[in-house]
């Protein structure tokens, strides 16, 4: 299943009993559909129509682009960190709070990618 599929497919599942959904071009969701299972309540079809109306699958793809990407970064400063440890050299405040903001970047999905700090000298 793509990213967008699941990201939908939780958001539906928090409001309605559904089997999945049908996604025939990946960015109309007009021409997607829900596939409700039989004990979905008609408020129920109706909450999960309104999240697949307010729906952005671009918006969506693009937060888990974000995300990936502030992963990635943050997976890559555990070897400065390592370097520190390694060269007996204090791990600079700028290198935490540059993680801190990865993390947040991470989780949420939104932001500006923070600026990497200098590399420590000695590490």
């Amino acid at each position: 299943m793509n990213t967008v599929a699941f990201i939908i497919t939780q958001k539906l599942e928090a409001v309605a009993p559904i089997d999945g959904v049908s996604i025939v071009v990946p960015g109309d969701t007009a021409s997607w559909r829900i596939q409700f299972r039989d004990d979905a309540t008609e408020a129920q079809r109706a909450a999960a129509g309104a999240v697949l109306s307010a729906f952005d699958p671009a918006a969506a793809a693009a937060s888990e682009d974000l995300k990936a990407q502030a992963s990635r970064q943050l997976m890559a400063t555990d070897a400065v960190i390592s370097r520190c440890l390694e060269a007996g050299v204090e791990y600079p405040a700028a290198w935490r709070d540059y993680r801190a903001a990865l993390r947040g970047v991470a989780a949420a999905g939104t932001g500006d990618m923070p600026m990497q700090p200098p590399f420590p000298e000695g590490a």
